[in-house]
């Protein structure tokens, strides 16, 4: 790899969030329950400052969770139920979120109308872009703004639909382990709802003024979310078929060694040295950017630069991973982590956050909605 990506990654070099507005001295636990690890946080606010309150990160049984589904209920149920009598949460009420490979997302453009016609129109629209039948789906939304096309008002919504059998799977596993689900959402709203508060220039201070625009890059074990916020708010979103265990699998191919060999290899002294990890670093840039293209393409925005890629995730702590991404695709990188923002009590060990807190960005954003606005 080119000496020239050996530069240091940025991180928490971060602006100051925006005003804060609590319901609740405590936020709800945020849990995300990923391909290898449960990962999990609570905040609470004290004189109008958010402090950590509780977090943690588990291993998860092998073979729990398959491609975003729940394939070993009982395993799971026992592993949260064991986690929650180990950490003193603050009550049993959990947001969670359902993996990107169990979800189907699309964005979809309606004319601008009330709210009652809006969910009826958006079925009717559903059933010709969802691959799932509607009797058997959830089917959600968010508006991501309103424009005018050719003179006439519209909305653009991203509508997000899951099996109802999946979503059920995971209610039942968080009720058997005596919690309750408050919400359920996927990994990119989560993550957007974290933005704002670590990263400057993401809200437009005034108006007419231009906000930067901003790729998101979860690099997970099975797969890896590519994100992009325009304006201050969710733009686009694609799930990319590569992730940690990708790298891993590669390096026990090319090496002829077994999985965990290969991801001490991954993880320890210069990965890109390692034969199969530049491979399947060149196939990420290669999916970012056609994802890009598609973005920009269809937004009508083919002159829009894209200035930073901020990172999170098992993958980002790949050494030379970022630096390599930020230089194939010309942009920032940035390690995201969400304490910048929070208050770190001296129960905790801040080197621990500062190392683990890539990876709690989705426990985090789960944990803020609905409680901090």
């Amino acid at each position: 790899m080119d000496q020239a990506v050996e530069t240091a990654v940025e991180r928490d070099e971060f602006a100051a969030p925006p005003p804060l507005y609590f319901k609740g001295r405590y936020s709800a636990v945020g849990l995300d329950i990923g391909s290898e690890q449960l990962k999990l946080i609570q905040f609470k606010q004290e004189h109008g400052e958010v402090f950590l309150h509780q977090y943690g990160i588990y291993d998860l049984p092998e073979g729990a969770i398959t491609a975003g589904r729940v394939t070993d209920a009982a395993a799971l149920s026992d592993r949260l139920a064991w986690v929650f009598k180990r950490r003193r949460f603050h009550r049993n009420r959990v947001n969670l979120c359902i993996g990107s490979q169990a979800v189907i997302l699309r964005q979809m453009r309606l004319p601008k109308m009330p709210p009652r016609e809006l969910q009826a129109a958006l079925r009717f629209e559903a059933g010709k872009e969802i691959m799932i039948p509607l009797e058997e789906a959830v089917l959600d939304y968010i508006e991501i703004g309103e424009s005018v096309v050719d003179g006439n008002e519209v909305i653009d919504l991203a509508v997000v639909a899951a099996p109802k059998d999946v979503v059920n799977d995971y209610i039942t596993v968080i009720l058997k382990a005596g919690l309750y689900p408050d919400v359920i959402e996927i990994e990119p709203f989560a993550l957007q709802r974290v933005l704002p508060y670590v990263v400057p220039n993401l809200v437009p201070v005034s108006r007419g003024e231009e906000a930067e625009a901003l790729m998101v890059l979860d690099i997970g074990g099975e797969c890896s979310n590519l994100l992009l916020v325009d304006q201050g708010g969710f733009s686009f979103s694609r799930t990319l078929s590569i992730g940690v265990n990708h790298f891993c699998h590669r390096i026990a191919e090319r090496r002829e060694i077994g999985y965990d060999a290969a991801r001490r290899l991954l993880f320890g002294g210069d990965p890109f040295t390692v034969e199969g990890v530049q491979e399947v670093a060149d196939e990420l840039v290669n999916q970012i950017r056609r994802s890009l293209e598609f973005y920009l393409y269809r937004a009508g925005h083919a002159q829009k630069e894209i200035k930073t890629i901020c990172l999170c995730g098992g993958g980002a702590s790949i050494d030379r991973l970022p630096s390599f991404l930020g230089f194939e695709l010309k942009v920032e990188p940035k390690i995201l982590n969400p304490f910048s923002f929070v208050h770190i009590g001296r129960r905790f060990i801040r080197e621990d956050l500062e190392r683990e807190g890539h990876l709690l960005n989705i426990a985090s954003g789960l944990a803020l909605r609905g409680w901090l606005r």
